[in-house]
Protein backbone atom coordinates (compact mmCIF):
# COMPACT_ATOMS: atom_id res chain seq x y z
CA UNK A 1 0.00 0.00 0.00
CA UNK A 2 1.51 3.15 -0.93
CA UNK A 3 1.49 5.79 1.77
CA UNK A 4 3.32 9.02 -0.14
CA UNK A 5 2.51 9.53 -3.68
CA UNK A 6 4.89 12.49 -5.51
CA UNK A 7 2.51 14.23 -7.25
CA UNK A 8 -0.39 14.20 -4.68
CA UNK A 9 1.65 14.37 -1.50
CA UNK A 10 1.17 11.87 1.82
CA UNK A 11 -2.01 8.98 1.25
CA UNK A 12 -1.73 7.38 4.28
CA UNK A 13 -0.97 8.88 7.92
CA UNK A 14 -1.75 7.05 11.21
CA UNK A 15 -4.90 8.54 13.18
CA UNK A 16 -3.63 11.78 14.90
CA UNK A 17 -1.27 12.55 12.73
CA UNK A 18 -3.58 13.70 9.72
CA UNK A 19 -1.69 16.97 9.19
CA UNK A 20 1.94 15.49 8.85
CA UNK A 21 2.83 15.94 5.50
CA UNK A 22 6.83 14.56 5.54
CA UNK A 23 6.49 10.80 6.13
CA UNK A 24 6.50 9.68 9.75
CA UNK A 25 9.42 9.33 12.36
CA UNK A 26 10.94 6.04 12.40
CA UNK A 27 11.16 6.45 15.97
CA UNK A 28 7.87 7.72 16.15
CA UNK A 29 6.15 4.77 14.51
CA UNK A 30 8.02 2.19 16.53
CA UNK A 31 6.38 3.88 19.60
CA UNK A 32 3.15 4.18 18.70
CA UNK A 33 3.35 0.08 17.51
CA UNK A 34 5.17 -0.74 21.01
CA UNK A 35 7.78 -2.28 19.06
CA UNK A 36 11.00 -1.87 21.59
CA UNK A 37 12.96 -4.65 19.49
CA UNK A 38 12.45 -2.09 15.88
CA UNK A 39 13.40 1.29 18.16
CA UNK A 40 16.42 -0.32 19.29
CA UNK A 41 17.61 -0.75 15.84
CA UNK A 42 16.79 2.68 15.10
CA UNK A 43 18.45 4.00 17.97
CA UNK A 44 21.71 1.70 16.54
CA UNK A 45 21.09 3.02 13.25
CA UNK A 46 21.83 6.84 15.14
CA UNK A 47 18.95 7.89 14.13
CA UNK A 48 18.29 11.76 15.57
CA UNK A 49 16.12 10.92 19.10
CA UNK A 50 14.98 14.04 19.47
CA UNK A 51 12.91 14.02 16.17
CA UNK A 52 10.03 15.70 16.19
CA UNK A 53 6.23 15.55 14.49
CA UNK A 54 4.13 17.85 13.28
CA UNK A 55 2.86 18.67 16.74
CA UNK A 56 6.46 18.98 17.93
CA UNK A 57 6.28 16.18 19.40
CA UNK A 58 9.08 13.93 20.27
CA UNK A 59 9.32 10.36 20.47
CA UNK A 60 9.72 10.56 23.82
CA UNK A 61 6.46 12.73 24.27
CA UNK A 62 4.75 9.97 22.54
CA UNK A 63 6.08 7.35 24.84
CA UNK A 64 4.45 9.03 27.80
CA UNK A 65 1.79 10.43 26.46
CA UNK A 66 0.98 6.24 25.30
CA UNK A 67 2.28 4.91 28.38
CA UNK A 68 4.68 3.24 26.38
CA UNK A 69 7.31 2.52 29.39
CA UNK A 70 9.96 0.08 27.34
CA UNK A 71 10.12 2.58 24.49
CA UNK A 72 10.45 5.61 27.60
CA UNK A 73 13.11 3.72 29.07
CA UNK A 74 15.37 2.49 25.83
CA UNK A 75 15.14 7.03 24.18
CA UNK A 76 16.17 7.92 27.80
CA UNK A 77 19.31 5.91 27.87
CA UNK A 78 19.76 7.14 23.90
CA UNK A 79 20.17 10.48 25.66
CA UNK A 80 16.64 11.53 24.69
CA UNK A 81 15.90 15.46 26.45
CA UNK A 82 13.01 14.97 28.47
CA UNK A 83 12.82 18.81 28.56
CA UNK A 84 11.94 19.48 25.11
CA UNK A 85 8.61 20.95 24.87
CA UNK A 86 5.87 20.21 22.08
CA UNK A 87 3.54 22.97 20.29
CA UNK A 88 1.16 22.55 22.66
CA UNK A 89 3.22 23.94 25.49
CA UNK A 90 3.93 20.85 27.47
CA UNK A 91 6.60 18.44 28.48
CA UNK A 92 6.96 14.74 28.53
CA UNK A 93 6.40 15.19 31.87
CA UNK A 94 3.09 17.00 31.90
CA UNK A 95 1.47 14.46 28.80
CA UNK A 96 2.55 11.33 30.77
CA UNK A 97 -0.57 9.35 31.66
CA UNK A 98 0.00 7.51 34.22
CA UNK A 99 2.47 7.50 37.57
CA UNK A 100 4.50 4.83 36.57
CA UNK A 101 5.71 6.82 33.45
CA UNK A 102 6.10 10.07 35.97
CA UNK A 103 8.28 8.29 38.22
CA UNK A 104 10.67 7.02 35.29
CA UNK A 105 10.75 10.60 33.78
CA UNK A 106 11.33 12.30 37.32
CA UNK A 107 14.46 9.83 38.22
CA UNK A 108 15.68 10.55 34.97
CA UNK A 109 15.67 14.45 35.83
CA UNK A 110 17.29 13.74 38.73
CA UNK A 111 19.87 11.16 37.49
CA UNK A 112 20.79 14.10 35.12
CA UNK A 113 20.63 16.91 37.46
CA UNK A 114 22.84 14.77 39.96
CA UNK A 115 25.53 13.92 37.37
CA UNK A 116 25.20 18.08 36.41
CA UNK A 117 25.40 19.42 39.39
CA UNK A 118 27.38 16.76 41.42
CA UNK A 119 26.19 16.11 45.31
CA UNK A 120 23.38 18.20 46.84
CA UNK A 121 24.56 20.73 49.35
CA UNK A 122 22.07 21.53 51.39
CA UNK A 123 22.01 22.30 54.99
CA UNK A 124 20.78 20.58 58.46
CA UNK A 125 17.28 20.89 58.55
CA UNK A 126 18.10 22.20 62.36
CA UNK A 127 19.80 25.31 60.92
CA UNK A 128 17.50 25.95 58.06
CA UNK A 129 15.51 29.42 58.10
CA UNK A 130 11.43 29.11 57.94
CA UNK A 131 9.72 29.59 55.26
CA UNK A 132 8.91 32.78 54.39
CA UNK A 133 12.16 34.66 55.85
CA UNK A 134 12.99 35.73 52.26
CA UNK A 135 16.87 37.40 53.60
CA UNK A 136 17.33 34.68 55.59
CA UNK A 137 16.70 32.08 52.74
CA UNK A 138 18.95 33.77 50.09
CA UNK A 139 21.83 32.04 49.37
CA UNK A 140 20.93 29.12 50.47
CA UNK A 141 19.34 25.97 49.01
CA UNK A 142 16.22 23.81 50.66
CA UNK A 143 14.68 20.87 49.53
CA UNK A 144 11.22 20.65 49.82
CA UNK A 145 9.34 17.40 49.19
CA UNK A 146 5.87 17.72 46.52
CA UNK A 147 2.92 16.32 49.21
CA UNK A 148 -0.15 17.41 46.60
CA UNK A 149 -1.09 14.37 45.26
CA UNK A 150 -1.95 16.58 42.33
CA UNK A 151 1.76 17.32 41.90
CA UNK A 152 2.75 20.94 41.69
CA UNK A 153 3.02 22.86 38.56
CA UNK A 154 6.48 25.32 38.12
CA UNK A 155 5.75 28.88 36.13
CA UNK A 156 7.64 31.05 34.64
CA UNK A 157 7.48 33.60 37.72
CA UNK A 158 5.68 34.04 40.72
CA UNK A 159 1.61 34.09 39.64
CA UNK A 160 -0.80 32.10 38.60
CA UNK A 161 -1.20 33.94 35.62
CA UNK A 162 2.57 33.51 34.14
CA UNK A 163 3.04 29.98 31.90
CA UNK A 164 3.83 26.83 33.22
CA UNK A 165 7.17 25.58 31.97
CA UNK A 166 7.71 21.97 34.02
CA UNK A 167 5.77 20.22 36.29
CA UNK A 168 6.63 17.75 39.65
CA UNK A 169 4.92 15.02 41.02
CA UNK A 170 4.17 13.75 43.97
CA UNK A 171 6.97 12.92 46.19
CA UNK A 172 9.47 14.30 43.64
CA UNK A 173 11.80 16.49 45.60
CA UNK A 174 12.42 20.30 44.72
CA UNK A 175 15.17 22.98 45.57
CA UNK A 176 14.31 26.29 46.34
CA UNK A 177 16.61 29.00 46.42
CA UNK A 178 15.15 32.10 46.98
CA UNK A 179 11.49 33.44 48.28
CA UNK A 180 9.36 35.71 46.75
CA UNK A 181 8.66 38.74 48.94
CA UNK A 182 5.32 37.72 49.75
CA UNK A 183 6.89 34.41 50.81
CA UNK A 184 4.34 32.09 48.98
CA UNK A 185 6.50 31.06 46.30
CA UNK A 186 10.06 29.63 46.43
CA UNK A 187 12.56 30.21 42.76
CA UNK A 188 13.62 26.51 41.51
CA UNK A 189 16.77 26.29 39.29
CA UNK A 190 15.35 24.79 36.31
CA UNK A 191 18.02 25.30 33.46
CA UNK A 192 17.35 22.20 31.82
CA UNK A 193 14.55 23.10 30.85
CA UNK A 194 15.55 25.24 27.47
CA UNK A 195 17.28 28.22 26.49
CA UNK A 196 14.68 30.63 27.15
CA UNK A 197 14.76 30.59 30.52
CA UNK A 198 16.91 29.40 33.95
CA UNK A 199 14.49 30.06 36.58
CA UNK A 200 11.06 28.98 37.53
CA UNK A 201 8.59 29.03 40.84
CA UNK A 202 6.55 27.09 42.76
CA UNK A 203 3.58 27.82 45.28
CA UNK A 204 3.95 26.54 48.96
CA UNK A 205 0.53 26.41 49.72
CA UNK A 206 -3.06 26.28 47.91
CA UNK A 207 -6.14 28.10 49.54
CA UNK A 208 -8.39 24.93 48.24
CA UNK A 209 -5.54 22.49 47.90
CA UNK A 210 -3.82 23.22 51.40
CA UNK A 211 0.29 21.83 51.27
CA UNK A 212 1.43 21.51 48.10
CA UNK A 213 5.22 21.53 49.60
CA UNK A 214 7.08 20.36 52.84
CA UNK A 215 10.57 21.06 53.73
CA UNK A 216 12.70 17.96 54.39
Amino acid sequence: MLLDDTEHGPLLRPRGLERQMRPVEPLSVAVMEDDAPHLCRCLEMRMDVNSRDVGGRTALMISAEMDRRRCAALLLEAGADFSLFADCGRDAMALAVSEHMRQLLAEARMKARTEAKGPLQVEARSQQPAVGNQEAARGTVRCFEVVSPRGLAVRRGPSRATPIVASKVFGEVVEVRVLDETGLWGLVDVRWLDESGSCGWVLFRDEQLGELLRAM
